[in-house]
């Protein structure tokens, strides 16, 4: 566009076009508070300093004349008869408030902030989440300094804060900051994408591309979308020369899972000590097996042609879901093993997204598969099943819980067995099992019913049957009541195996009508009303008289004492079974007692007291 007029009207023009752009640029600096002014405003007096003044001039005298560019007197005619843009700053939009971290040791670091309009005091908490646990070092401590010294921490760990103003609040209601930090440590190590010996010494699969950094953090993207079932994820570290074990174990607790679609995290499982129980060290190295399954982790000790290296899975299948952003964090604490270990020292952070799933096909269960029942009791049973199969991998089991009435639980597990500890007793349950895929489809299911045992009674802890008034023909037997008595019957009571009496309330029993020196074995069984047995007692008495047996034994025999009813002999030296003879003499020859001297004859193999049948032969 071209500007029509006189010279004159020309130079009015430019002159107050430039007043115009001074009071743009002045206005800023007249308020300083910022109040009334715009966004747009500031841009603009922000945009024509950093442009500086002669594009804006030049644009209005080509506007003018036509002509470019200006006379070299042209700028500094104009600029001195007003003033010079060059001179003028530009106010900064203010920020919002952050945290300031300074002074960081291996063991502190100062935690700083503005001030909040309105605070009567600050509330600081730091904590450390390891492991799946999270510890608190600073808990909701008060001051009304804005800055904070906390002290007291491990080295190369990460440190999460949060600092809260009480009654009042920083810029646009802002009323708690966040950060973290890292603290220092006297060696450190860089991971890289790649296989293992292929960039470096310390690398990850798959491949990822770097984001951004900062002092604390490392951000990585995986390129490409992860299918669930059969995409893995491996951290590789070269192995120090001691200490390996703990630091493997500490490794694997600086993992962490975050479902960011749905802003959440995921629980990792990170196996127990006993996980490790089998790794040999020699003295303090890994040395065998070589793969190790803890929780969720996987880890491997292998050779690779720079030294040894381990590597570090996530079993992440059955933690993901399609079509959904994750990210698998890696805090500073990683580390390898040796006298002088090297920390990773900034938390890493894995962004990926699953891939959408296309499958319309349910699992599967493989042939003969079958619902089963293990411990069953009145009122609890642990049901298992054999794994579903499925291309995309199976979500979860849903396990439905019916009886005589209609559905009475639902209940969903990832593992292949669900224990159940409220069921009712003597009670028969129809089960039946789903196994659902990630793309949600769902399978037939596998159905059986089983029964619940029926309430017993129980003894209390230490009962036991107990011998008073003992006679050579009659003696008392005695016992405790059952723990409960709830649908409880009676007391059956057995001598030598052939029931005695029926006792309802008593729990004493005068046994009369015996031989003198003769054994007896004497039990007391619970029931109730629906007729089922609860455990017995059991125990052995002889009746004194009758005058005991001495024996010689030979081969040679020696006496180890007394316990109870028995007499204990062992044989001194070791015999040839093939032609071992025990013999015992009875003075009286063939008597009437005769079958019932045989039959005290047992046979016991010591280790598991299994008693060996004899053949008694028959009667003459």
């Amino acid at each position: 566009m071209r500007l029509r007029g006189s010279t004159k009207s020309t130079v009015a023009l430019l002159t107050a076009l430039v007043f115009m752009l001074s009071m743009v640029c002045y206005l800023p600096l007249a308020q300083a508070t910022n109040e009334g002014l715009t966004p747009e405003i500031l841009e603009q007096a922000s945009k024509i300093t950093n442009q500086g003044d002669k594009t804006v001039l030049d644009t209005v005298y080509e506007a003018n004349t036509g002509e470019t560019p200006p006379p070299d007197n042209f700028e500094e005619t104009i600029l001195e008869r007003t003033f010079n843009l060059n001179n003028f700053q530009p106010m900064e939009v203010p920020g919002p408030a952050e945290l300031t971290i300074s002074d960081v040791t291996t063991s502190s670091f100062k935690v700083s902030w503005p001030e909040a309009a309105g605070a009567s005091e600050y509330k600081v908490t730091v904590s450390n989440t390891t492991g799946g646990v999270t510890t608190k070092v600073v808990d909701g401590v008060s001051t009304e300094n804005p800055e904070y010294l906390v002290q007291g921490l491990e080295s190369s760990y990460r440190y999460d804060i949060v600092v809260e103003a009480m009654g009042g609040s920083w810029a646009e209601g802002v009323s708690s900051l966040k950060g973290l930090v890292v603290t220092t440590a006297s060696n450190t190590l860089v991971l890289k994408p790649g296989a293992p010996g292929t960039n470096g010494n310390y690398t990850f699969e798959p491949l990822a591309n770097w984001n951004s950094d900062n002092v604390y953090e490392q951000f990585y993207t995986y390129q490409s979308d992860i299918n669930i079932a059969n995409d893995h994820f491996f951290w590789y570290i070269k192995k120090g020369l001691n200490n390996g074990l703990p630091a493997i174990k500490g490794n694997i607790r600086a993992f962490r899972l975050f479902n960011l679609s749905d802003k959440e995290e995921v629980e990792l499982n990170y196996g127990t000590d006993e996980d490790f129980a089998n790794v040999k060290e020699n003295p303090n190295q890994w040395t065998q097996p070589t793969t190790i399954n803890t929780g969720d982790f996987i880890v491997c000790c292998y050779s690779i042609p720079s030294g040894t290296c381990f590597s570090f899975e996530i079993n992440l299948a059955k933690k993901l879901k399609p079509g959904k952003q994750y990210e698998i964090t890696l805090d500073p604490q990683f580390r390898t093993a040796g006298n002088s270990p090297q920390y990773l020292n900034k938390v890493y952070h894995f962004k990926f997204t699953t891939a959408g799933i296309q499958d319309n096909d349910p699992p599967t269960w493989q042939d003969g598969a079958a619902l089963s029942a293990d411990g069953i009791s009145e009122s609890e049973l642990t049901l298992t099943w054999p794994e579903a199969i499925d291309e995309s991998g199976v979500d979860k089991y849903i396990i439905t819980v019916s009886k005589e009435g209609g559905i009475v639980k639902t209940a969903e597990t990832i593992s292949p067995s669900y224990e159940f500890t409220d069921l009712d007793s003597n009670t028969e349950y129809e089960f039946s099992v789903q196994a659902i895929d990630i793309a949600k489809n769902v399978n037939e299911p596998l159905v059986a019913t089983f029964t619940t045992a029926a309430w017993v009674p129980q003894w209390p802890e230490d009962a036991s049957l107990s011998i008073s008034n003992l006679y050579p023909t009659e003696l008392v037997i005695n016992w405790p009541e059952v723990a409960d008595k709830t649908d409880f019957a009676e007391y059956r009571l057995y001598v030598d195996g052939v029931e005695e009496a029926r006792l309802a309330n008593q729990t004493y029993y005068e046994l009369g009508g015996l031989n003198a020196g003769h054994k007896y074995s004497l039990k007391v069984v619970p029931y109730n009303i629906p007729g089922f047995a609860g455990a017995a007692l059991e125990t052995i008495v002889v009746t004194p008289g009758g005058g005991g047996l001495v024996f010689n034994f030979a081969p040679q025999a020696t006496d180890k004492g007394e316990s109870g009813y028995y007499y204990h002999y062992e044989l001194v030296y070791p015999v040839d079974l093939d032609n071992l003879v025990l013999t015992w003499n009875f003075g009286n020859g063939l008597d009437k007692n005769l079958r019932q001297n045989l039959e005290c004859i047992r046979l016991v193999e010591k280790a598991s007291g299994k008693q060996i049948n004899l053949d008694l032969g028959t009667e003459p």
